[in-house]
């Protein structure tokens, strides 16, 4: 790392919203452009940097910074810029020079501890007086709390995700208990929070620190998939993560419980320990579960036989009887969950559905967990579909259709219901009026939600509610054998392999250096020549993230391949990261609050999975921008940690998603990994091509491995001690 020193000459640019600054210092020879997260630089500042030189393509060399020190202005000079560098409100360079001239080397100090006598200056009122006091205590107080944490430890970017949560409380906030940080702060977990702790004095057996990597196991759990830790397994956790005894982690729940951190349940006899979000949202969903399931609607079972005829006549098809099963029990219960593979008719028996609804004069709303999800729902059904973020009128802080303002529609049809977490699930059914039918869509064999809970399968397995499970496959006709292929593996079979062009290849290689240059040679060679494809539109999927085929090798070198560095095309770097335009990169969490806008419309909400193309990246004002089907969105450079280049995701981010190619590696990987529903989820994700590029042999253990994932999840348990409390 480099050093740099010298005095704050201009500020060139300022991000409010980021504290991305550029700016130059006079470094003794020659001014010296520089970049940070540095919202509290000011002109006449004295400053030492550390950091790294980078050449720019535009602007040539400059100093990344990682690190700063300040000093406040010492010479006048230096504090008259500081004044006149319009941080201070109501004071512009003329007033900053009277300022400076009247009280010289006492100005700051008159500042800090006697602002009232900025009326001796003439043209200063005690408003306007008053107004500069305000704006420069507010300005230092900014500058403290920067210096102070940088001091502890704190990255420049951590400061400002810091600074927005506790604002001018944060160094009382962070001196009480760093731990804090960790409930309070996205992106600074426990780790981060430990060392801040460390570098303040704090012992490591402090009860800060065991509660604080007590509910930091949990938010890991959740962010696994699980609602709740049994306390054992939780106490275990914590104990190992900290090297302590069970005891004191069992006092830290206790604790944590007391100050109302968390919940503890009794789940069929066990311990359950939750964070509060999710026990309050299973609890809501089996309640309105219930409540939307008692009601039935056998007045209209007479039209039933009339209509289907209508319908089978108006579609030129004849219903299977597990798909006239299913319209008849949408229109009569309140709850009906449909499921079964490709190729078994669920979007027929959807458009039978909507079509039974609409005869009746049913209103009917279609959503589905993602944009992408919700575009294959409208082509599928020619009717308008919409992510469930958009259904419930999210604003980015909450949703506008809830409890108090419900949906207005008379039946309610969820698509990819797989994919639905129990936050997002308990937020549309406090939306959904009693009375309204529901129909919940999904298929049961692919991988769970890449959130919290296990909701599909719980419902079903609860018994609770009416399930029509289609297995007929209608589509083995086809020349394509991904169908096929895909219900034979989910039987526990070996896929049928010709390699004929039918759209499902196995390529045999055992050496990972050969496989990686097989996917490197289809994507930029032979797909593009024999199918004439873009190879940005050809989809790696892969079970995990390390290794030569994980994802984080996979896009290096594919991004290497299909879009390399230009001079014409500006690229931006975070940690071990590059993203360069016209890259392909994911939004990997849910950012409800993430602006976009389209042609015709404009929004709010990203999602987990999401997929786009980075269409511009402006380093003047440090923001990328990143174009969704459409849909056009900004990140700042704070932003940057929520994308990853998605040439090659892993195939839990794949869910939700159709792509028209696919290639997966399939080598060595853990158990936990290499399963059937994995490989099952996989090739269900192309349209048109599957091309498979492995061991024979792994492939076979993929699919006799039939490890289910497990989470712990209390939603079953609790519709079926519901159903036993009523009946």
């Amino acid at each position: 790392m480099d050093e740099l020193a010298g005095v704050v000459e201009d500020i060139r640019f300022k991000s409010d919203d980021s504290g991305f600054t550029v700016f130059d210092i006079d470094a003794g020879d020659n001014l010296v452009t520089c970049t940070g997260t540095l919202s509290y630089i000011s002109v006449g500042d004295s400053v030492r940097l550390g950091g790294r030189w980078k050449i720019h393509p535009v602007y040539g060399e400059q100093f990344n910074i990682e690190w700063c020190e300040i000093e406040q202005p010492s010479t006048l000079d230096a504090i008259e810029k500081y004044l006149a560098s319009g941080m201070i409100k109501g004071v512009k360079e003329i007033t900053a020079h009277r300022i400076v001239e009247y009280f010289g080397e006492d100005t700051l100090n008159v500042l800090d501890n006697h602002p009232e006598r900025l009326t001796e200056i003439e043209g200063i009122g005690e408003v306007r007086a008053a107004e500069i006091a305000e704006s420069y205590l507010s300005q230092k107080g900014i500058r403290e709390i920067m210096l102070f944490l940088q001091g502890i430890g704190v990255t420049p970017g951590q400061a400002m995700k810091i600074y927005k949560a506790y604002g001018l409380e944060t160094v009382a906030k962070v001196k009480a208990n760093p731990y804090d940080l960790t409930y309070r702060v996205y992106g600074i977990g426990f780790v981060t929070a430990d060392k801040i702790a460390a570098n303040m004095g704090y012992t490591t057996g402090s009860r800060e620190r065991t509660e604080a990597a007590t509910y930091y196991c949990l938010q890991e759990a959740a962010n696994n998939g699980d609602t709740y830790l049994p306390q054992d397994v939780l106490a275990g956790h914590a104990a190992k993560l900290l090297d302590t005894d069970v005891e004191r982690v069992t006092e830290a729940i206790a604790s944590l419980a007391i100050n109302d951190y968390i919940s503890i349940d009794n789940i069929d006899g066990v311990s359950a320990i939750y964070l509060k979000p999710y026990y309050t949202a299973e609890n809501s969903v089996v309640k309105k579960l219930m409540e939307l399931s008692s009601v039935g609607f056998k007045e209209l079972s007479s039209v039933v036989e009339t209509d289907l005829k209508t319908i089978q006549d108006s579609m030129g098809i004849v219903f299977a009887e597990e798909q006239k099963k299913a319209i008849c029990l949408a229109l009569e219960k309140g709850i009906l969950i449909l499921t079964g593979g490709p190729g078994t008719g669920k979007t027929t028996t959807l458009k039978g559905i909507i079509s039974m609804f609409e005869n009746n004069g049913i209103r009917t709303f279609l959503a589905a967990p993602t944009g992408r999800a919700a575009k294959r729902m409208s082509e599928a059904t020619d009717r308008e579909a919409k992510t469930i973020h958009r259904l419930l009128e999210y604003n980015g802080i909450s949703f506008k259709r809830n409890e108090d303002e419900k949906l207005e529609c008379d039946a309610l049809i969820i698509d990819e219901a797989s994919m639905i977490d129990i936050i997002l699930m308990n937020n549309l059914l406090k939306a959904v009026n009693p009375g309204t039918r529901l129909v919940i869509v999904g298929d049961i064999d692919q991988l769970p939600s890449v959130g919290a809970g296990n909701v599909l399968q719980d419902i079903i397995e609860s018994g609770m509610f009416d399930v029509v499970r289609l297995s007929q496959v209608f589509r083995q006709a086809n020349m394509s054998n991904i169908v096929v292929n895909a219900h034979r593996i989910n039987q526990g079979q070996t896929p049928l392999i010709d390699n004929t062009d039918n759209g499902f290849y196995f390529i045999k290689e055992k050496e990972q250096s050969r496989i990686l240059g097989l996917v490197k040679d289809l994507m930029t060679n032979r797909l593009p020549k024999a199918y004439g494809l873009n190879p940005i539109d050809v989809q790696v999927l892969t079970p995990m993230k390390k290794g030569a085929l994980g994802t984080y090798n996979l896009n290096a070198v594919i991004q290497m391949l299909v879009n390399p560095p230009s001079a014409d095309k500006s690229e931006v770097r975070l940690k071990d990261r590059i993203f360069r335009e016209n890259d392909k990169v994911m939004q990997i969490r849910n950012d409800y609050s993430k602006e976009w806008e389209s042609i015709d419309e404009s929004g709010m909400g990203l999602y987990n999975g999401d997929i786009g193309i980075i269409q511009n990246i402006d380093k003047k004002d440090n923001t990328i921008t990143v174009d969704y089907d459409g849909r056009k969105t900004v990140y700042d450079n704070t932003d940057l940690d929520e994308l990853v280049l998605a040439y090659a995701i892993t195939v839990h981010k794949s869910q939700g998603s159709e792509f028209g190619t696919i290639i997966m590696p399939i080598n060595y990987g853990p158990p936990m990994l290499m399963t059937r529903n994995l490989l099952y989820t996989a090739i269900t994700r192309a349209r048109k091509r599957v091309v498979l590029i492995g061991d024979e042999q792994w492939m076979d253990r993929m699919i006799k491995n039939n490890r289910i994932e497990e989470r712990y999840t209390g939603l079953k348990w609790k519709l079926q001690r519901l159903r036993d409390y009523i009946y």
